[in-house]
């Protein structure tokens, strides 16, 4: 049931973590359904469990752009550099033909061809490639470096 919707879920560090929060989070609530139907309440359980799904987002959230590693005195990365990057990893789905095999129209019609359309979408592209849910299960190969190239731009 996660899915894709939470990428974080599976593409982070401590994704380990994240989804024991998840499982315990389930019993817990689960727990508190099977004492009702004995005529038990306690709704220290449910409450118990949204604390621990709190958490899991909470462990789970992006780190802000601060608190990535980059040289002081770089103005950051250009357009060009960031551009080169979308065009080599993502550019094989969100093209308006897709060259990856499975798409037959780019995903959610976001397509990257040209600077002005990896421009307008900076914050979308930032925040997927900084939760490493894309590229898609990074069938591209896309390297933390080139991750923290793009994260680095515009600032």
């Amino acid at each position: 049931m996660i899915s894709n919707h939470h990428s974080f879920a599976y593409s982070h560090d401590l994704a380990w973590v994240i989804m024991s929060l998840f499982i315990f989070a389930g019993a817990l609530i689960r727990q508190f359904f099977v004492l009702i139907h004995s005529g038990n309440i306690k709704p220290a359980y449910p409450v118990a469990g949204v604390v621990l799904i709190a958490l899991a987002f909470w462990i789970g959230s992006p780190a802000s752009s601060s608190a990535l590693n980059r040289d002081s005195a770089d103005d950051g990365p250009g357009l060009e550099e960031v551009h080169a990057i979308v065009v080599t990893r993502c550019v094989a789905c969100h093209a308006s033909q897709p060259t990856q095999p499975g798409f037959s129209a780019p995903p959610a019609g976001v397509v990257y061809e040209n600077p002005e359309q990896v421009v307008r979408q900076r914050a979308r592209i930032q925040q997927v490639v900084a939760s490493g849910y894309m590229p898609l299960g990074n069938m591209t190969g896309m390297t933390d470096e080139e991750r923290a190239v793009i994260a680095a731009w515009g600032e």
